[in-house]
């Protein structure tokens, strides 16, 4: 093959199936977080006060998978995960009324960023855009059709039960849903820091948080 593909930009994407008692219970979560927000066409709980239902016991299993596979998606990238720990540091309920949309934006605040889907009646609208943050094709003075080979953004249908994680320098979008019923979703922060900052070189990582110091 003469082309050679590099600088690849990997999401991680897992179908996972919730046991009945937590799906239920994180529906009631959603429907007790929506019932005062009915005029809102897109309820978010970091707009709300609502940014740390990672707390609730309700999302305690949705927790401990999101932790397994940001650590099967680490070591994808090369990351020794004996070296690191993940924290989240914010985590949102997300509830969309048909015509509601995201906007482009990113999370500038965190290491990795995930959404899992947790009920959706129109998977073939509001779906997730990813943009590429910068690619060398984008300053070609060309004309063309994107491929395999000039993409620049990637579409994700929102599935229930689909948990999608990628790097929270992404700018991404959520297309107009279409639903006649409400989509929930729920939004995690992570933070992957180093464990042990003495024995290793300390360098473009962020170190625990126990260790820092406020400055007055």
């Amino acid at each position: 093959m003469p082309v050679h593909y590099w600088f690849p930009t990997c999401i991680y994407v897992e179908e996972m199936d919730s046991p009945m008692d937590v799906q239920s219970d994180m529906l009631s979560y959603f429907n007790k977080f929506g019932r005062n927000k009915s005029s809102l066409s897109i309820a978010t709980g970091d707009n709300t006060g609502d940014y740390e239902i990672y707390k609730e016991p309700e999302f305690l299993w949705l927790n401990q998978e999101i932790f397994k596979h940001s650590c099967i998606y680490l070591e994808s990238l090369g990351v020794d995960i004996e070296t690191v720990k993940i924290y989240a540091s914010k985590a949102w309920p997300v509830i969309m009324k048909k015509g509601s949309y995201v906007p482009k934006h990113r999370h500038q605040n965190a290491t990795l960023s995930c959404v899992y889907y947790l009920q959706s009646d129109d998977n073939e609208t509001g779906r997730l855009t990813l943009h590429a943050s910068h690619s060398e094709m984008d300053f070609l003075p060309l004309k063309f059709t994107p491929n395999g080979s000039s993409y620049n953004k990637c579409f994700y249908p929102a599935v229930p039960g689909r948990l999608i994680i990628f790097p929270s320098t992404l700018n991404h979008e959520v297309e107009v849903y279409s639903g006649e019923k409400e989509r929930y979703s729920l939004s995690y922060d992570l933070m992957v820091i180093t464990k042990d900052s003495t024995n290793s070189n300390a360098e473009y990582v962020i170190h625990d948080p126990s260790k820092w110091i406020e400055l007055q």
